[in-house]
């Protein structure tokens, strides 16, 4: 059985980083797994790309120019003629509506996941419409939290034609809470002009600034303006204190802004895009995600599986994961006072922070392993094309 997965990638974020975990547990398990990525000409981002080449499986991509290419989509459609896979995965509403029109007709199992949905823009919304439109046509449809899944059978999909798989992150990424941290792996910022105050320290008698952390991509969505606020917040009780903001964006040019008019500037890194993300993890005390729209995101499996305290918001699948005041803090969308009430509590608590990521990571590499959702997708995969056979030839399928 050959799997064939297709992404058009804006940059690495949550939906790549499935992606890549998913082809990682699939040729673990020695499956034919075909990777084909949309070279976009106004926004190129081949990241995903480069990652699953290095995992070693096979990847094409394909040139595409502007929103509707239907040369983009004859070029898909030569390529799934050539490598007849019995399945194509597609992750979001570029790869679903191209991927539905590329397969229209080919003997084809048509699987789509829903990592969920940007409404920022008007153009973002139709998209949206559009492509739950298209996936009624699909065989199957998996969304990453039952809230997605809900928001499906709103869409008119009926519900035996979705299935709801969690997201999964590799065990060799967990590290152990609660340990020191090495200097040299601190993202890099401004010690000497911040005063006396919280600080931790590096386990060699160093003191350092607390570091409060988040990674998404910037954008209105993801609660940046909120993050930004409650710093302004936090650092009048806590002055010794350095928030990262990890990640790419459209609007990353109004939020260095905006930490300028807070007057927080030199307390906030702007990183942009992390390639080392374990290490990024390592340099974390605090990490906060305050979402208002979410499924269940992989910096915060990621952030979990690290060990690290967690303030976020009651979104998405959120709320399975983080368990309030056992393996993090749950704060209302746009509650800024409540989010930084949340971080004072835990700077003012170390011992709090250690017990959050231990119950945290231990949470992660019970449930949320990339090795469970594989073999999730695995018999999904192996269901599909064998009702498809059986439906053609009256004959069961063995992968």
């Amino acid at each position: 059985m050959k799997v064939m997965q297709l992404i058009s990638s804006g940059g690495y974020y949550g939906a790549e980083s499935v992606l890549v975990n998913l082809v990682a547990g699939l040729l673990a398990l020695d499956c034919d797994v075909h990777v084909c990525v949309f070279e976009n000409q106004q926004n190129p981002h081949m990241e995903v790309a480069h990652r699953v080449g290095a995992l070693g499986a096979v990847v094409n991509s394909i040139p595409c120019h502007g929103r509707i290419d239907w040369n983009a989509i004859r070029r898909l459609r030569d390529h799934l003629r050539k490598e007849t896979p019995s399945l194509l995965h597609t992750h979001g509403y570029k790869a679903d509506i191209y991927g539905y029109l590329a397969a229209h007709g080919l003997p084809i199992v048509l699987l789509s996941t829903c990592h969920n949905w940007t409404n920022g823009s008007r153009a973002l919304r139709l998209y949206g419409i559009v492509d739950k439109l298209v996936l009624r046509k699909f065989s199957q449809i998996v969304g990453v939290s039952s809230q997605v899944g809900a928001e499906l059978q709103r869409a008119g999909i009926p519900s035996a034609k979705i299935t709801i798989i969690d997201n999964g992150i590799p065990l060799t990424e967990l590290r152990d809470a609660g340990g020191s941290y090495d200097p040299d792996k601190r993202v890099e910022r401004s010690r000497s002009s911040h005063p006396p105050g919280n600080s931790t320290d590096d386990g060699v008698g160093r003191q350092m600034p607390l570091v409060i952390a988040m990674a998404a991509r910037l954008v209105p969505q993801k609660g940046i303006h909120e993050f930004l606020c409650a710093a302004a917040k936090v650092l009048q009780t806590f002055p010794n204190t350095q928030f990262v903001i990890a990640g790419q964006g459209p609007s990353r040019s109004v939020y260095e802004v905006e930490a300028k008019e807070l007057q927080i500037a030199s307390h906030v890194d702007f990183v942009g895009h992390v390639q080392d993300m374990t290490t990024f993890y390592d340099s974390v005390d605090i990490f906060a995600l305050p979402s208002y729209l979410e499924g269940l995101p992989m910096s915060l499996l990621e952030a979990m599986a690290a060990g690290k305290a967690i303030v976020t918001t009651n979104v998405g699948a959120i709320p399975n994961v983080i368990l309030e005041g056992d393996t993090g803090f749950l704060v209302e969308p746009g509650e800024i006072d409540s989010l930084a009430e949340a971080l004072c509590g835990l700077i003012n608590d170390p011992g709090l922070r250690r017990k959050m990521g231990e119950r945290a990571r231990a949470l992660v590499a019970k449930s949320y392993s990339s090795s469970g959702m594989t073999n999730h997708y695995l018999a999904l995969y192996k269901s599909l094309v064998a009702a498809r056979t059986s439906n053609r030839t009256g004959q069961s399928n063995q992968c």
